[in-house]
This record gives C-alpha cells, sequence and structure tokens, in this order.
C-alpha cells in the first residue's frame, strides 16, 4: 500500500481561510486514491510519473458560478 502525506500546514491554512475543513477534505482525498489504487499500483502513474515526484495542483472554475 502507498504511504501518503499529510497535509502541509499551508494547504491547512488555505483550506481552513476558504472555509472548508481540511480533515473532510483530506480524508475525502485518501479514500479516493485507496480507493483507484484498489490494493495494487496505477499503471498510468507509474508509467508516466517517476517514483519520487511529489506535485501540486490547482482547481479553478472557468467562470463565475462553475462549481469545480
Amino acid at each position: 500500500m502507498t504511504s501518503l502525506h499529510a497535509l502541509s500546514s499551508a494547504t491547512q491554512r488555505r483550506l481552513a481561510d476558504a472555509g472548508l475543513d481540511a480533515e473532510a477534505i483530506e480524508a475525502l482525498v485518501r479514500q479516493a486514491i485507496t480507493e483507484d489504487l484498489a490494493g495494487g499500483i496505477d499503471i498510468t502513474s507509474t508509467a508516466t510519473v517517476p517514483a519520487g515526484q511529489r506535485s501540486t495542483g490547482e482547481y479553478v472554475a472557468r467562470r463565475s458560478g462553475t462549481v469545480a
């Protein structure tokens, strides 16, 4: 099973500043990753992403009124 990093304090702060529950968000993301991996490896990620790479992403709405 893959070991997942805890949310950084900066990420926790950003989530809190946005009015979101950092613990709930972290639990949801962990659940989604666990489901995606289903106890194994993600073949696409293994083939395309270096093993030691850590990345961040930003999800934004394309226009006002859109839920992202």
